[in-house]
C-alpha cells in the first residue's frame, strides 16, 4: 500500500503535499515495536487483515440457538487500529517529517487524563516541515508538543475522530498550563484513512493565532469546559486556533 501523505495548518489550511509512503506487513511489524503503545504480536497481520483484506472470510460468527441463526463478521478491535494509527504516525514522522525515534515518545496513558499519544521534543530543534507551515514560526516554542493519531475507514470517521483528538490535544494544553504554557495550542493530529478510493494520511499543525484567550480560558474553566469549547465552532477559544473555524 503506497498512501499519499499531507501537511497542512488547522483543519482548513492549504495542502502541502509530502509524497508517497510506502505501508506493508514487514514495515508494520518492524513499526511497532517501536511506535505501538501496546504489545501486540504479529502486527503484521492484524495490518493485512484490518487494512489490506477486510474482512477476511475466516472472521465469521453466528447468532443461536436462541435468536434466528443468521451470519455476520467479527469487528475490528479498536485498541489494534489504534495502535496501526500510531504506528502509522511513527513512520510519517521518521520518514517524511525527518524526526529521529528517540524525539517521539509515547505518553503514558492514565484514567485520570484524557492523553494524546505522543510528545514530540522540540527543545533542541522544531522540524523544518513544521515550521514551514506555521504563520508565525517566531513564536513557534522550544518545548515538547503533543501529538495524537487516528486511523479510520472513510472520510466520516476520520472526521469524527479529528474532533476526539482535538480533544485530547486540548486536554494536554489544559493540564500543562503551568508547567508548559508556553505549548499552549500548538500541536499535531495524524490521521489514516485507510479505505476507499483514495487512502491517504493527514497531518495537522495547529498553531494559536491568539495564545492569551487560550491561557485565560484555561485559567477559569474546568478542563470538561475547556476541551468542549475548543471543539465548539465559532467559540472564542476555537477562533483563537489559527485555520479551524
Amino acid at each position: 500500500m503506497d498512501v499519499p501523505v499531507r501537511i497542512r495548518l488547522g483543519l482548513n489550511g492549504a495542502d502541502t503535499q509530502l509524497g508517497r509512503i510506502r505501508l506493508n506487513r514487514r514495515l508494520i511489524d518492524t513499526a511497532s515495536q517501536h511506535f505501538g503503545a501496546y504489545h501486540i504480536l504479529e502486527m503484521g497481520r492484524h495490518f493485512d487483515d484490518y487494512l489490506i483484506a477486510w474482512p477476511p472470510p475466516q472472521l465469521q460468527m453466528y447468532y443461536g440457538p436462541h435468536l434466528a441463526l443468521r451470519r455476520t463478521g467479527k469487528q475490528r478491535a479498536p485498541v489494534i487500529t489504534g495502535n496501526i494509527g500510531e504506528t502509522v504516525a511513527g513512520q510519517v514522522f521518521r520518514r517524511k517529517i525527518g524526526v529521529p525515534i528517540s524525539r517521539l515518545r509515547h505518553i503514558y496513558p492514565t484514567s485520570r487524563f484524557r492523553t494524546p499519544d505522543y510528545l514530540l521534543d522540540c527543545r533542541v530543534a522544531i522540524p523544518p516541515r513544521i515550521i514551514a507551515c506555521l504563520n508565525n514560526p517566531a513564536n513557534a516554542p522550544f518545548t515538547r508538543w503533543p501529538v495524537e493519531s487516528k486511523a479510520a475507514a472513510t472520510a466520516g470517521r476520520i472526521t469524527q475522530s479529528v474532533r476526539s483528538a482535538l480533544q485530547q490535544v486540548a486536554s494536554y494544553w489544559f493540564n500543562h498550563r503551568v508547567t508548559n504554557a508556553a505549548v499552549m495550542g500548538y500541536g499535531i493530529i495524524v490521521t489514516f484513512q485507510y479505505q476507499g478510493q483514495s487512502p491517504e494520511v493527514v497531518v495537522r499543525i495547529f498553531e494559536p493565532s491568539h495564545q492569551a484567550i487560550l491561557l485565560q480560558s484555561a485559567g477559569t474553566m474546568t478542563a470538561a469546559q475547556f476541551t468542549a469549547a475548543i471543539n465548539r465552532i465559532g467559540s472564542a477559544e476555537r477562533g483563537a486556533l489559527r485555520n479551524v473555524n
